[in-house]
């Protein structure tokens, strides 16, 4: 079962996601004549005929950044953690895999409203006046089978009890919010009045005035993960990664420190692929993360079938020279190159305002 991915950040902000095509939980798509022993099926979101998704295997992906200090969203933000959690936790909203690729085709590290499906919210609406956000939360959502929370099934509580940690109200209004999600959903200015659950699949989010920022920062699929009052009840925090308890597909089962986590399929996962709705998910059995802090051992772990991933979305890590890329061209010729643009902290662009900028044909 490998696939391999290898992204590299360029000044303009250009990823380059390469990928050697092989056995993989998602379906990838069939050269003319290809494998005509597989079953092929029509991938919706392209409009291309591909291999069926299959079950069962280990992913192994590289990191090259360290692990998180804590486990736990409220005291951090960071892409580690990130990726250290993403598929264990689980937030109100993800990102639409199915949508056609011809109104968005995920090439862009923004994802706009519309790109983003229900996850644990099935749906949601805004009042006329916008001073109300309604979240239905979705049905037969349950918990990891483990200690302290064994399985319960997931109501609108637990969303209003994470809500309230994180930005200290109700029964926290005399802790201090999390300052990670204050500065990354704008939830230090918004105007949130309450958050409430009217019943067991209803959050009301109030506002005191309207805010267009309010429904992303709601239900955004990177900040706000949906956690358990059991845990912190009888923890007192998460910040131990064998404390994690959550809602997806996968559950933390193993991390050394400065070598390896590991994530092993939730055989009572509630989702199915969106692409292919008769598919429960997740398709693959294990996904292990190796750190790898070093540029040329990802690059020689990839060659020699060691790691199936290598990039920024898998684990921070990216290539730092486009001759890297030509040069694993040339010596894994099954390799593939896909653009993906991203945003760079370190790009000078015109300002286009002031002139002679201000002129097309100056620019050009």
């Amino acid at each position: 079962m490998h696939i391999v991915h290898i992204t590299r950040t360029l000044a303009v902000g250009l990823v380059l996601v390469l990928t050697a095509t092989g056995l993989w939980a998602a379906a990838a798509e069939e050269e003319p004549g290809a494998a005509a022993e597989k079953e092929m099926v029509l991938d919706p979101a392209t409009g291309k005929m591909v291999t069926a998704p299959e079950y069962g295997g280990t992913l192994i992906v590289s990191k090259s950044g360290v692990f998180p200090p804590t486990a736990d969203p409220y005291f951090s933000t960071s892409w580690a953690l990130h990726s250290l959690l993403h598929g264990v936790l689980e937030s109100l909203s993800i990102g639409n895999w199915a949508i056609d690729r011809d109104e968005f085709d995920w090439s862009s590290y923004a994802d706009p409203l519309f790109g983003k499906r229900g996850a644990l919210a099935e749906s949601w609406e805004i009042s006329e006046d916008g001073l109300t956000y309604t979240i239905h939360i979705r049905p037969g959502v349950h918990f990891h089978d483990k200690p302290p929370v064994s399985g319960r099934e997931l109501t609108a509580k637990d969303v209003e009890y994470t809500f309230h940690r994180n930005l200290a109200m109700g029964e926290f209004s005399e802790t201090e919010p999390t300052p990670g999600v204050l500065a990354w959903d704008g939830f230090d200015t918004m105007p949130i009045e309450s958050i409430t659950a009217t019943d067991k699949w209803t959050v009301v989010f109030k506002l005191t005035q309207p805010d267009p920022r309010a429904l992303r920062g709601i239900i955004s699929p990177v900040v706000h993960y949906i956690i358990a009052r059991e845990v912190i009840e009888e923890y007192g925090d998460m910040k131990d990664w064998r404390n994690v308890v959550g809602t997806g597909p996968w559950m933390l089962t193993d991390l050394v420190e400065g070598s390896s986590l590991t994530l092993t399929k939730n055989p009572n996962y509630w989702g199915y692929d969106e692409k292919y709705p008769g598919n429960r998910l997740p398709y693959i059995d294990k996904l292990r993360a190796l750190l790898i802090p070093e540029e040329a051992s990802r690059l020689a772990a990839l060659r020699t079938g060691k790691v199936d991933i290598i990039s920024q979305a898998g684990g921070g890590s990216d290539l730092n020279s486009l001759d890297v890329v030509r040069s694993l061209q040339r010596t894994n010729p099954e390799i593939e190159i896909w653009p993906y643009y991203q945003r760079a902290f370190t790009v000078y662009t015109l300002n286009i305002r002031n002139p002679p900028l201000d002129d097309i044909k100056v620019r050009h």
